[in-house]
């Protein structure tokens, strides 16, 4: 039987001494978060299941980099919490409008399995949530180089690439 990891580093910038002190305590005492933000994973949407394990985060090495204002969690576990959290930090002080937050998580497996390995990004920008495995993403590219092609055979055709082909 093979066993299944994922890691990933998550970068989170913070700009003041209460966005560092808020993500710290979250981090360190995730029992003591209060039911309203536990209840806002429903915003979100991100996935079911019953709400305190989205505050049951793994084992996580916390370091914190005062000279660029980043705070970085290292895990071995599911990404998932880490990326909640983020998501619920960024509506809390209203970050991530102008400039995107992004975290790529690897997924591995000591011996070889079809599914053992791949990985995946989150995102979190103008308000908004997203998540894609490595799988999803080739799907997206093969669909764009398709759409291309398409639209290069119409312009050789002289149509407008608005109309069917």
């Amino acid at each position: 039987m093979a066993n299944y990891y994922s890691q990933f580093v998550a970068e989170i910038p913070y700009k003041t001494e209460e966005q560092l002190a808020w993500l710290k305590r979250e981090i360190e005492k995730p029992d003591e978060i209060d039911k309203s933000r536990r209840e806002s994973c429903t915003i979100f949407g991100l996935w079911g299941g019953d709400e305190d394990d989205y505050w049951n985060l793994p084992d996580l090495t916390l370091s914190v980099s005062e000279s660029s204002h980043m705070l970085y969690l290292e895990g071995e576990h599911d990404p998932h919490h880490v990326f909640f959290l983020v998501a619920v930090y960024a509506q809390k002080f209203n970050l991530f409008r102008d400039e995107p937050w992004t975290m790529e998580v690897a997924y591995t497996c000591d011996g070889y399995q079809p599914d053992g390995f791949g990985g995946g990004g989150y995102g979190i920008y103008k308000g908004e949530v997203f998540y894609a495995s490595t799988s999803q993403s080739i799907e997206r590219w093969i669909e764009s180089v398709d759409q291309t092609e398409k639209a290069i055979i119409a312009w050789e055709k002289g149509l407008n690439t608005c109309q069917t082909i």
